[in-house]
C-alpha cells in the first residue's frame, strides 16, 4: 500500500465516521430539544423527499449514482487488495561499466526455506512488495504451538544479519511475521 492509498483511505473513512457520527446524534439532539438540531430539522421538507421517487429523472440518477459508487468501491477494494510487487535491486556496485541487479524474489524465497528448516517451523511464505513506497521483503512464519519463540526469534535474527552482510547498502526493508498454529487438544 502506497502512502497516498493510505491517506485516501483515511480521509474516506474520517468523512464518512463524521458523517455517521453526525446523523446518529442528531435525532438524539433533536429529542432532547436543542435548539440548532431543531432548526436544522425544520429546514427538512419531507413531501420533497417522498416525491423524489416519483421523478421521471429519478431511475437515470440512480442507476448513474449506482455505477459510480460501485465503480468507486471495485477501486477502493482492488488497489487496497493488490501488491505491488518487484524484484530486481540496483546494487551499489554497479558504475558507468555495466550494472548489476539482484533478483530478490530468489532471495527471499532461500531466506523462506532457510527459516522453514528451523525446528518446530511448519510453514514460511514471503511477500516481495512494496509497502507505503518502500522496497519490502516479508516473511510469513507458521509455527507449532510448542516451539519456543526465542528459537524463532534467534533465527530471524540470524536470517536478518546474514542478508544484510551478503548485501550490504541494500536499501531494502525486510518484515517478518510469526504466527502459531491452533494448540491440539491431547
Amino acid at each position: 500500500m502506497s502512502k497516498t492509498l493510505a491517506g485516501i483511505d483515511r480521509t474516506i473513512l474520517a468523512v464518512l465516521g463524521l458523517l455517521l457520527i453526525a446523523l446518529g446524534a442528531w435525532p438524539i439532539l433533536i429529542h432532547f430539544e436543542v435548539s440548532f438540531a431543531t432548526y436544522l430539522a425544520s429546514w427538512v421538507d419531507h413531501d420533497t423527499w417522498a416525491g423524489l421517487p416519483e421523478q421521471s429523472w429519478w431511475p437515470y440518477a440512480l442507476c448513474l449514482a449506482t455505477i459510480i459508487c460501485s465503480l468507486a468501491g471495485l477501486w477502493l477494494v482492488i488497489s487496497n487488495l493488490r501488491h505491488h510487487r518487484f524484484n530486481a535491486v540496483p546494487s551499489d556496485a554497479s558504475d558507468e561499466e555495466g550494472a548489476i541487479k539482484t533478483e530478490m524474489s530468489a532471495i527471499a524465497g532461500a531466506v523462506a526455506d532457510t527459516l522453514a528448516a528451523v525446528e518446530g517451523v511448519e510453514k514460511v511464505s514471503r511477500l516481495v512488495a512494496y509497502d507505503r513506497s518502500r522496497p519490502t521483503l516479508q516473511y510469513e512464519v507458521l509455527a507449532d504451538p510448542d516451539t519456543p519463540l526465542l528459537r524463532i526469534k534467534d533465527a530471524i535474527e540470524v536470517n536478518d544479519s546474514d542478508f544484510r552482510a551478503a548485501f550490504p547498502g541494500m536499501d531494502v526493508d525486510t518484515r517478518y511475521k510469526v504466527h502459531f498454529t491452533k494448540v491440539q487438544s491431547a
